[in-house]
């Protein structure tokens, strides 16, 4: 077993694929489903009386749902993606190479601008928003209280 988990593991691209199907496909899929649901909303989402919405307040498309979730989650696929690839990573690790750090800084350059986009948009509105038309509204009637 150990044989196979080395070898599955052997290389930064490996890694990075196995932690894309892992960790982040699941994540996106399950949001995707949940958005474009009869709901309209991640369990998380339902508890705070939230829900995705297209901009014309219909429900999400699956199509607009995948593509919210794909940017959504875009910086921390790039995150895995160069940590994997920092020689030594992650106990005795080297000198990144150049397009590592590049790709660090700009997965949270990314992330800045989901943050400022929420706080200065009069709709609240993020990038992968904008990205997919989609909002995110009030789901709760005072009898939902």
């Amino acid at each position: 077993m150990k044989d196979v988990w080395q070898g599955l593991l052997s290389s930064p691209e490996r890694k990075d694929l196995f932690a894309f199907i892992a960790a982040i496909l699941p994540v996106i899929v399950y949001f995707t489903l949940m958005e474009s649901s009869e709901s309209g909303a991640t369990l998380g989402k339902r508890r705070l009386g939230l829900r995705v919405v297209h901009e014309s307040g219909e429900r999400l498309s699956r199509w607009r749902a995948l593509v919210r979730s794909v940017v959504k989650f875009l910086p921390w696929q790039v995150q895995h993606t160069c940590l994997f690839h920092i020689p030594g990573w992650p106990m005795e690790t080297q000198e990144p190479p150049v397009w590592v750090v590049v790709g660090v800084v700009l997965a949270w350059v990314v992330i800045l601008i989901y943050v400022v986009t929420l706080a200065v948009s009069p709709t609240r509105r993020t990038l992968y928003d904008w990205v997919s038309g989609s909002q995110v509204v009030m789901s709760r009637t005072e009898d939902d209280r």
